[in-house]
């Protein structure tokens, strides 16, 4: 039934709406989500929601053709860059998610993925105002303040392949120059799959040119300037958190971060991290080897023992059996940390193991959310007979070396055991405020 005309004399006026540039609403995203390897962390989550199963980053030194460009104004954003990518390609909803429902993600009901608000991916402009991606056949540049694309154009994309396709345009030959970079850094490393910029990509690429002291003066997103050892600055913190970032993910397990310094073709491996699951005990248990390669060649590595519960999406604990630190049975320190697949920046929570669960968390994904009645907030307390009764971990025996281990952490942690932890748990409407979470 269609709506009645105005049946007024005077024509009103119809130019008084409410409204919000999307400039202003990634500044507001940037402030809420904050900076520095937080956007690495936010992508690397979308990674693995994406399946992937390698994720890379790195910092490209390098200065690229100012000929053959989609326009004039992006020669300003060919210079030092990072790189972000992963070997996953973007399907449809992606594209969807990442374009048209920001903020409305169609993953926030889905139980597989840990991006629930469509807004992680903004982060990204706490470096850069200009974003350009490539995933598949499709090329995309977006510019919100509309100043380097043609014709004050907010985004511009093609499809770089399918020559029936309508939007299909061959940079190749018509913008080769905007192509180069993306060429030059998936030929650099043997992390990424290489590309000819003809043919399909099989994954996705985020290119960030770094934001210069112009364009943080005349930016109505962020004054923040973004140099070279700002980028490195990032990467040395993200380096640090890498191999603990890769025990609750599902599908990345490889994590690289390369250097690729200007005038040079190939790029240098800083860092990598490797999970390998080395064996499995019960249905619940996961003997877990994480791999690391540091700047310097050296290699170490961190042996975990994780108790998952399949039935509840992987949420689960992880207790650290040795590192490079620890001598023959030697129990190496762990300051327990809340994940809801990433690591939550909150305090300690007292326990000598990580825990991960699909918790209710704040849109930016940085503290435990907290809400009115029982659809809020769920109490999780954490009592050691709990653990005992619950985590084959502590419940002993338990097969080959680990059960010396796991007699070591309940010892030596019975008292920070025996304090309750209190955390929220994400769960569905509850009756009672209170629930436990079953490990």
């Amino acid at each position: 039934m269609s709506r009645p005309a105005f049946q007024l004399r005077g024509r009103g006026n119809t130019r008084l709406v409410q409204q919000e540039d999307f400039t202003v609403c990634i500044r507001n995203n940037v402030r809420e989500y904050g900076g520095g390897d937080i956007c690495l962390k936010e992508h690397l989550t979308n990674a693995d929601d994406a399946k992937a199963t390698r994720f890379v980053v790195c910092l490209d030194k390098a200065q690229y053709s100012s000929q053959g460009l989609l326009g004039c104004g992006m020669k300003a954003v060919q210079g030092p860059a990072l790189i972000i990518g992963n070997n996953a390609e973007f399907s449809q909803a992606d594209w969807n998610n990442y374009t048209r429902k920001v903020g409305d993600s169609s993953k926030v009901n889905d139980p597989d993925t840990a991006g629930k608000f469509g807004k992680g991916a903004l982060t990204a402009y706490s470096l850069s105002d200009v974003i350009q991606l490539v995933s598949g056949n499709q090329l995309l540049v977006l510019d919100p303040h509309g100043t380097h694309l043609p014709d004050t154009l907010l985004s511009w994309g093609c499809d770089l392949v399918n020559r029936n396709n309508q939007h299909f345009v061959d940079l190749s030959v018509e913008a080769p120059g905007q192509l180069e970079p993306f060429i030059a850094i998936s030929k650099s490393n043997d992390a990424l799959p290489q590309w000819d910029g003809k043919s399909c990509f099989a994954g996705t690429l985020f290119r960030l040119a770094m934001r210069t002291e112009a364009a943080a003066a005349a930016s109505q997103i962020s004054n923040d300037v973004i140099s070279t050892s700002k980028f490195m600055q990032i990467l040395e913190e993200f380096m640090t958190a890498a191999p603990d970032l890769l025990l609750f993910l599902r599908h990345v397990r490889e994590i690289s971060v390369y250097v690729k310094e200007a005038g040079q073709q190939n790029a240098v491996l800083k860092h990598q991290s490797i999970a390998k699951l080395v064996s499995t005990g019960a249905s619940q248990e996961q003997r877990l080897a994480v791999n690391i390669m540091h700047a310097d060649g050296h290699l170490t590595s961190k042996q975990w023992l994780k108790i998952v519960n399949p039935a509840r999406n992987g949420d689960g604990i992880a207790a650290l059996l040795k590192d490079e630190h620890c001598k023959g049975n030697q129990l190496p320190s762990l300051a327990g940390k809340v994940y809801s697949t990433m690591a939550l920046p909150l305090d300690n929570t007292g326990l000598p193991v990580h825990i991960n669960g699909a918790f209710f968390v704040s849109s930016d994904r940085r503290n435990l959310w907290e809400g009115e009645g029982d659809g809020g907030k769920v109490i999780l307390q954490i009592h050691v007979d709990h653990l005992m009764r619950r985590c084959s971990c502590f419940r002993l025996p338990v097969s080959g070396k680990d059960a010396a281990l796991a007699q070591l952490i309940v010892q030596k942690h019975s008292d920070c055991l025996a304090s309750s932890c209190t955390i929220f748990v994400k769960g569905p409407a509850c009756r009672s405020n209170t629930q436990l979470l079953s490990l």
